[in-house]
């Protein structure tokens, strides 16, 4: 007689986590968070967080706590279903790197059933305040809460005494040090680009050059931007060369998403061009003006950024780079300057409303605390 086929039934896997609940004592928070990041693209990392407000939005979610003593790190785990794992690493250099590696490898054991619960039953905190997370450290690491001492036998009551003098006041102590100064960075942003020539428009083409720029930029702790730039750009027409060195100042701001920074601002200096013409120099005077611009702009660039695991360098950021501004020289009023060869032919327009774009590369580095 023959048997109906049996049904193998496959053991549902555990939902992967969508957010981290994270404390970390002893550690970098930025560069511990950045490392778990490069890691764990998917899993949205929180140090904020109240559990009976945002429980119906946070989705499967895992508690991770680390702390640094000496050689040692601690790291305990509680997950959304009240498992509790505890373990201890140690740790030489790099203590950032090494824990989020760790954090990670025991997150995947635990989404493949590879590790077994040290303890159930543990209640991630509620909110990440220091009563919260540590009342939730111990129960996760099984140790008993500390029990009020008991409340000693009343003595009995002394004869009454003569009242001493008053003591002096004590002086006051010193004020409680001032909290370390947040730490700046330093943005290298090297950038290559075309210039365009928007008004006026009387010369048959708009192109006014390229070349290359390099921009550094001191950033604030709120992302402010304050530094400056120089830019070389330089075009050829026929036997005629035009070479224009730009020297400003910049300011601005930096708007930072999860993967991607967006950097904008204005930008003010002066531009200096000249002109050769196989090799010897085309005088200014030859056409009655001036070699020096004053420059006005406005800027912006943007786009993915990428974490790197270095003391220094923080994060490279590739974008593309756009700036519109004016260049004029400041003889007889503000005007843009044309040049011409000794035929009347045109060869060049400098200044006026002028459109920059291109490609841009920045690297992000901390500033070492004075």
């Amino acid at each position: 007689m023959l048997l109906p086929p049996l049904a193998i039934i496959q053991p549902a896997e555990a939902p992967a986590f969508e957010h981290a609940l994270v404390s970390s004592e002893g550690l970098d928070d930025g560069r511990f968070d950045d490392a778990v990041r490069l890691r764990l693209p998917d899993v949205e990392l929180k140090r904020t967080w109240n559990l009976e407000a945002e429980a119906d939005t946070l989705g499967r979610f895992v508690f991770v706590h680390v702390s640094q003593t000496g050689d040692t790190l601690q790291v305990e785990l509680i997950t959304e279903e009240g498992s509790a794992y505890v373990r201890t690493v140690p740790v030489e250099d790099e203590p950032e790197r090494i824990a989020a590696s760790f954090v990670v490898s025991l997150l995947t054991s635990i989404e493949l059933e590879e590790v077994r619960a040290d303890r159930d039953d543990v209640a991630a905190p509620a909110t990440p305040t220091e009563d919260d997370v540590q009342e939730a450290v111990q129960e996760a690491r099984g140790e008993p809460e500390p029990e009020p001492e008991p409340e000693p036998e009343p003595e009995p009551e002394p004869e009454p005494e003569p009242e001493p003098e008053p003591e002096p006041e004590p002086e006051p102590e010193d004020p409680d040090p001032e909290p370390e100064p947040a730490r700046w960075g330093l943005d290298v942003t090297p950038a290559f680009g075309v210039l365009f020539g928007l008004v006026p428009v009387d010369f048959e083409s708009r192109l006014g050059g390229g070349g290359g720029e390099l921009t550094l930029h001191g950033r604030s702790p709120r992302n402010l931007l304050v530094g400056g730039a120089v830019r070389a750009y330089g075009r050829t027409n026929g036997r005629h060369e035009l070479v224009r060195i730009r020297v400003g100042a910049s300011v601005g701001y930096v708007w930072t998403f999860r993967r991607a920074e967006l950097a904008a601002g204005g930008m003010l200096g002066i531009t200096n061009w000249s002109v050769r013409r196989e090799g010897d120099a085309f005088s200014a005077v030859d056409i009655g003006t001036q070699t020096t611009l004053v420059n006005l702009g406005a800027w912006a660039s943007g786009g993915p950024t990428f974490a790197l695991e270095r003391k220094r360098l923080r994060t490279i950021r590739l974008g593309a780079r756009v700036e519109l501004g004016g260049a004029f020289v400041l003889q007889d009023g503000a005007r843009a300057v044309a040049v011409f060869d000794a035929n009347g032919n045109d060869l060049f327009r400098i200044g006026g409303l002028e459109l920059t774009t291109g490609i841009d590369v920045t690297f992000s580095f901390t500033l070492d605390a004075p």
